[in-house]
């Protein structure tokens, strides 16, 4: 009994906040813009301190390479996936394969990931965001944008975007301050304890505002409900997969910290990364992908609770 309280404990807040995002868009009291200002607070500022502190406070190590080069393993998994499925089911959506890939770790997985293994299991879900964004950014963007009769990307303008990115900016700093020392420094001085507590409150003030926003995105639109689902289904396939292939490297690697299995488990149970509907060239499309994208956190919250039971 004890046990399902402790669930409970965890997933029935989450789930409130969802409902209340849905709730908030059902009866218009709160406005897209005001959401879209929520998610840009949210990208452009929690999120950078998020990954900032868990790069800056982790034991940098082989060990965390190796985990950033299995998470590029992982994203070109899944990418060579999205095309096999699209072949062997027949989908003639040209974006389907683009949603086999790539991970919402920044939205929604920071948020929810340290409810469950507070701030030490963060360095190991930041790791494998690092190769995530690198994925995204080189990879996964430059080929939907080609899909779509988009411009080409010159490499430099590639790198450039990707130095720009808030969140990269705070794992890039994180990084270079942990190996100099400097955060050690900064932490174990006499202002440590006041640095931390201002982290620790930004951490904590996006996990509902993270929340609300997905919730306030859920749509359940009939027309295109049943490609939305196909997708939906063939990721989850896709993702076991992934995180078999993830597992197996961990083990052949020497990487035996249960936290590092988790943060992959995890990571697999997320959405595409949201900004993919952003390059979609028309509104069908981008309501096909935003749809999948927000049904799609069923799959998390049912893995979230999942780990909450093995924890």
């Amino acid at each position: 009994m004890q046990t399902i309280l402790d669930i409970c404990q965890l997933v029935l807040p989450v789930v409130t906040l969802i409902v209340i995002g849905q709730i908030c868009k059902l009866r218009g009291s709160v406005s897209r813009e005001v959401i879209n200002g929520c998610k840009t607070l949210i990208c452009n500022y929690f999120l950078p301190i998020t990954l900032f502190y868990s790069l800056a406070t982790v034991e940098l190590s082989l060990q965390m390479a190796l985990i950033l080069l299995v998470s590029l393993v992982m994203n070109a998994t899944a990418f060579g996936l999205g095309f096999l499925f699209k072949k062997l089911l027949k989908v003639k959506n040209r974006y389907f394969p683009y949603l086999m890939a790539g991970y919402e770790v920044g939205l929604l997985g920071m948020a929810l990931f340290p409810l469950l293994y507070s701030k030490e299991g963060l360095g190991y879900l930041a790791s494998l965001d690092l190769g995530n964004c690198f994925f995204f950014f080189f990879i996964l963007l430059p080929a939907m944008q080609a899909s779509g009769g988009g411009p080409k990307v010159s490499l430099g303008k590639k790198v450039k975007a990707i130095l720009h990115v808030p969140s990269v900016i705070g794992c890039l700093l994180g990084v270079v301050l942990n190996a100099t020392g400097i955060a050690g420094w900064i932490f174990s001085s006499p202002l440590g304890l006041t640095v931390n507590s201002c982290i620790s409150m930004a951490i904590q003030a996006s996990t509902p505002l993270v929340l609300i926003v997905v919730g306030y995105g859920l749509s359940f639109n009939s027309k295109i409900m049943g490609m939305v689902l196909k997708t939906c289904f063939s990721r989850v396939a896709g993702m076991a997969i992934v995180c078999g292939v993830s597992l197996l490297l961990f083990y052949l690697l020497g990487i035996r910290d249960p936290l590092a299995a988790y943060a992959s488990i995890f990571m697999c149970s997320l959405s595409a990364p949201y900004a993919c509907s952003m390059y979609a060239d028309d509104e069908t499309q981008q309501e096909y992908i935003n749809t999948q994208l927000s049904i799609y956190v069923v799959v998390t919250i049912l893995v979230f609770t999942l780990l909450s039971i093995l924890t």
